[in-house]
């Protein structure tokens, strides 16, 4: 991999900037000149002896001489002659110096004009390792990976020895960009160099295969750093079993936290979170309260962190006595809570429709000082909206602007959801509406919650209104809002099956995935002989589509197996 040109004329060129061009060669172009000028009049007067040899004065002329007296040196035509041609030597010198100068890289010119007057302080050293690393670095903390990449080969084919500070900024401009095969490949290369490498180098590159997700392949580079000789600090260990979490890998991010205690690394809170958010988000609650012993007796304090993973754990299980009880832990070590751990107790009450729960702890939040956010207000409206309370939906909506946040389109949605699960179809509307006028962008959830009460109402006119409106901005039905029209002809009276047939047909020459719920609505509209007749008309035969989605687990339709309640602490 190359990406630079090399220069002509110079092995290290220091770009100049465009807007000083002329001025900086022009200097030059006089400097030099006058110096050639200069040079030509001392050698004109040097030369005087050899056109007058009589110390009174008179000139010698083949041999006889002259009483006119002699004239200035300056009044002589060879002086003239000899300055004028050293004049336009130095005028040539100068045009080819002007060209030199000029003969700089389109990306060099690029790059300075970039970076304006930082490049005065590389000035000095020009053409060393030093020089080359102020390059290198700047572009690395820009991000411009490119950029670093060229200088170190500039570097690299000028004959510079790059040392390990010189990758290291490379390698680190790849990891931040999550480049991991660039990362690897110039570690690489700097072994095959004979670069001293360090743990910052290792670290570097295992952070990118973090942040790739690739657990495996950062554990790879964690045995290779530790069989080459270099000692893993708390952030290499750290970064590889944060990356086994975040892929739910429990026993490889045990493994690396054993291992590192083993190589006497102490481990300290990120760790330890690191380690308890894997078991937690396993759904192993008792195996994340194991390792929180062991955090304490290590002597790490744990803090919100170490808490809220655990607290979010039990909401996402549906325990919000459990999340409850994690958050009465943390007041009770002196741990305060901060807007994410409320928030996820807020959520537990709120996937459970406890309705009392929820507000009691958005209570507690403001009334501790901490400003609640979208999702704290967005969870409790949740919870109204399972409740089928649109009125204390619509309450916290107002709360929401009240207290300055955006109100986005999930929050506006929940509280239609309110509004239709109360078959309030006239109020869902009035939001819908003022979310509209707000500027908020409906989404295909939206609609489908709008069209909800219209269509068990057997209304299928504004059923069919909200359809069109949806497709004017450039949403395209699916198996959910196909299901809500299909309820909507079934509870027509009398039902609408010719709209059933239609809107049945357009969705299947649109593409959209069929359900057993969809075949359900539909026999409703059609009787079952006739949605059978119709399925295989449109060549998608009833037990085909359900034997299907009954073998796959459809996730849009079939509930996915429950995780065992998480324990309470």
């Amino acid at each position: 991999m190359n990406h630079s040109r090399g220069h002509e004329d110079v092995s290290f060129p220091e770009p100049i900037k465009p807007a000083k061009v002329a001025k900086a060669t022009s200097s030059a172009w006089s400097t030099q000149s006058m110096v050639v000028i200069i040079v030509a009049i001392v050698a004109a007067l040097a030369a005087e002896p050899l056109i007058s040899s009589d110390p009174s004065g008179a000139e010698v002329s083949n041999g006889n001489v002259s009483q006119e007296p002699s004239r200035p040196i300056w009044e002589a035509s060879c002086f003239w002659d000899v300055a004028l041609i050293l004049a336009f030597a130095a005028g040539a010198y100068g045009a080819k110096n002007f060209k030199i100068n000029c003969k700089c890289k389109k990306e060099d010119v690029d790059d300075d004009v970039q970076h304006g007057s930082a490049r005065q302080g590389v000035q000095k050293d020009q053409g060393t390792a030093t020089g080359y690393n102020i390059h290198i670095d700047r572009h690395a903390k820009d991000g411009d990976i490119l950029g670093a990449e060229r200088w170190l080969e500039k570097m690299i084919q000028a004959g510079v020895q790059a040392n390990t500070v010189s990758y290291n900024s490379v390698i680190h401009a790849c990891a931040r960009a999550g480049e991991v095969d660039r990362a690897e490949r110039w570690l690489q290369q700097m072994l095959r160099a004979n670069v001293e490498v360090n743990v910052i180098s290792y670290n570097a590159v295992l952070d990118a295969c973090a942040k790739a997700g690739n657990y495996q392949r950062a554990g790879g580079w964690l045995s290779r750093m530790l069989g080459s000789g270099v000692s893993a600090n708390v952030v290499s260990y750290s970064t590889v079993i944060h990356a086994c979490a975040k892929a739910g890998e429990v026993e490889a991010a045990e493994g690396w936290l054993e291992q590192m205690q083993v190589a006497g690394v102490p481990a300290n809170s990120i760790t330890y979170n690191s380690v308890i958010s894997a078991c937690a988000r396993a759904w192993q609650i008792e195996r994340a309260e194991h390792w929180l012993g062991r955090m304490r007796d290590a002597g790490v304090a744990p803090n919100v962190n170490t808490y809220t993973v655990l607290v979010d754990a039990c909401a996402k299980a549906g325990d919000a006595l459990g999340a409850e009880t994690w958050v009465r832990r943390m007041q009770d070590a002196g741990v305060e809570g901060n807007v994410v751990s409320y928030s996820a107790v807020i959520d537990a009450f709120a996937r459970v429709g406890d309705v009392t729960g929820a507000e009691k702890w958005l209570q507690r939040m403001l009334d501790t000082g901490i400003e609640a956010n979208a999702q704290s207000y967005s969870a409790t409206i949740n919870a109204c909206a399972k409740a089928n309370d649109p009125g204390r939906a619509e309450h916290w909506l107002q709360k929401m602007y009240d207290a300055g946040l955006e109100v986005d389109v999930v929050s506006y949605s929940a509280v239609i959801d309110a509004c239709s699960r109360s078959n309030d179809g006239p109020r869902a509307l009035g939001v819908f509406k003022k979310m509209k006028a707000n500027g908020v962008k409906p989404s295909i959830i939206t609609y489908t919650s709008l069209a909800r009460p219209f269509a068990r109402q057997g209304d299928v006119g504004a059923v069919n209104d909200i359809y069109q409106e949806m497709k004017s901005q450039g949403f395209k039905m699916n198996d959910y809002f196909l299901n809500v029209y299909l309820v909507a002809c079934a509870s027509a009276r009398p039902r609408n099956c010719a709209k059933a047939e239609q809107v049945f047909r357009e969705a299947v020459a649109d593409g959209v995935r069929l359900n057993e719920y969809v075949f359900t609505s539909l026999e409703k509209a059609l009787g079952r002989e006739g949605a059978r007749i119709l399925a295989n008309e449109v060549g998608k035969p009833i037990e085909d589509i359900v034997r299907a989605n009954l073998g796959s687990k459809n996730p849009s339709r079939v509930s996915a197996e429950r995780p065992r309640r998480a324990s309470r602490p």
